[in-house]
């Protein structure tokens, strides 16, 4: 399998070289704006825990990307530790890339890529050989490069062990990446293979591009005076981790993204298209096995999946005592709402993303009967605890309380097909009013 992708990926690479022109090599120098049309959670605020999927681990990956913890970061060690190039190039780096001359002899060296005022990456274009294997291995390691028509073709070798991504995901110090890049007028493209025989099992192919622009260089490096004690009376020594099969947090975005572990987890299988009919049958069975058991009310038209219309709703409230911190009344980028039997009770789970560079979404989860009494909220900051009242057959009404007083009221309103669920709501919450008409449609399953 490993040979059957490179051999598509060298083909690839061959047909762009081949169809966008004449060999003619086209220069890399200048200055690149990045751009985020791929790969934006990813790139900026990172993946959610355990969000391995795209990759082909070994176990000792696998074992690793699970160990990792976020509050790693807090070591005072590590706060101003620089990304590798791997990763540093691809994250959220503008770059500016310039062309290194012997003064003596006036002869062209090496590229030089700096995508940070103290990061950067030279490329030896002088036929310099890698050095041996016992060398040091530094932050951006060892590249050398050398022009395929129009495309450069750079090998980087002797690199530190670093992360792909920002949620753990590791590269070792055996990694060797080929870079192959192609500017295409004002825009410049890097595509990456890095093989990782410690970590993976199978190459990652990573693309990135940027666009010409006047930029300006980040600064990631930092001295003394920007390492801070972030856990107050713990010893720098402790290292942040997760033993093996602790790590609950990766359980966030299994249940979250309804995908099974092994899914999460970068198994091999798992990068193959034949491996979605495998995940599509367990669910099916999942479900079936899952279906009620319990007598209670008979099935109404509110239960199902539903999706929220932002085109359809509204969103108005009073923004004035709104803080910087992202949780807002106003439209989300996405919401789900699913309505389940529950014995005889109504389980209603709500699945929101408030901002597109969110990198998990929030979840409220209640279990009522249409009685009228109090039943606890899990995970709202609003409200802990709503009572249900059923109005007629298409309309529900919901009071939401937080400490005993009433912050929202709220009704259920089903459409007469069934195909359209409107939620009225009118409430305060963190001291900010709101009134709110969403309109959500049904998700047929």
């Amino acid at each position: 399998m490993l040979e059957r992708q490179r051999i598509v990926l060298i083909g690839l690479l061959a047909f762009l070289t081949l169809g966008s022109g004449a060999f003619a090599q086209t220069d890399i120098v200048g200055e690149w704006g990045n751009r985020f049309h791929e790969d934006f959670w990813e790139r900026r605020s990172g993946l959610q825990i355990g969000d391995f999927t795209g990759f082909a681990m070994t176990d000792e990956g696998r074992r690793m990307g699970e160990s990792w913890n976020p509050s790693w970061f807090s070591l005072p060690h590590n706060q101003c530790r620089p990304h590798t190039s791997i990763y540093g190039i691809r994250g959220p780096a503008n770059l500016r890339i310039s062309k290194e001359i012997e003064p003596a002899s006036g002869k062209f060296l090496a590229y030089r890529i700096d995508w940070d005022i103290d990061q950067f990456q030279e490329i030896w274009m002088d036929g310099r050989p890698h050095p041996p294997d016992y060398a040091p291995h530094t932050w951006e390691g060892f590249s050398t490069g050398e022009w395929l028509g129009n495309m450069l073709k750079v090998t980087v070798t002797h690199i530190k062990a670093g992360y792909l991504q920002r949620n753990g995901a590791p590269h070792s110090d055996q990694a060797v990446t080929t870079e192959y890049w192609q500017r295409h007028g004002d825009m410049l493209l890097l595509t990456s293979i890095i093989e990782d025989p410690i970590y993976y099992k199978e190459p990652v192919v990573k693309t990135t591009n940027w666009e010409a622009e006047d930029i300006q260089l980040g600064r990631g490096h930092c001295g003394p005076a920007q390492v801070g004690d972030e856990t107050p009376g713990q010893s720098s020594d402790v290292v942040q981790h997760f033993l093996p099969g602790k790590n609950n947090q990766i359980q966030e975005f299994v249940t979250q993204r309804h995908v099974p572990l092994e899914a999460a987890l970068g198994y091999e299988e798992t990068l193959y298209p034949e491996y979605m009919l495998k995940m599509q049958a367990a669910q099916q069975a999942a479900a079936k096995n899952a279906a009620p058991k319990h007598s209670g009310p008979a099935q109404t038209g509110f239960f199902g999946k539903w999706n929220l219309s932002i085109a359809k709703s509204t969103f108005k409230s009073d923004l004035t005592n709104f803080s910087l911190s992202g949780a807002d009344g106003s439209a989300p980028q996405w919401r789900t709402m699913v309505l389940e039997q529950a014995g005889d009770s109504i389980k209603h789970t709500t699945d929101t993303q408030l901002v597109t560079n969110a990198t998990n979404f929030l979840r409220v989860e209640y279990t009522a009967k249409l009685d009228g009494k109090d039943y606890p909220v899990e995970n709202s900051s609003t409200m802990d605890s709503v009572s249900l009242r059923q109005v007629n057959a298409t309309t529900i009404e919901r009071i939401a309380k937080d400490r005993g007083k009433v912050v929202e009221k709220a009704t259920f309103t089903l459409s007469a097909g069934g195909k359209v669920l409107t939620m009225k709501n009118d409430g305060t919450g963190q001291g900010v009013e709101y009134h709110n008409v969403q309109v959500f449609d049904r998700v047929e399953e």
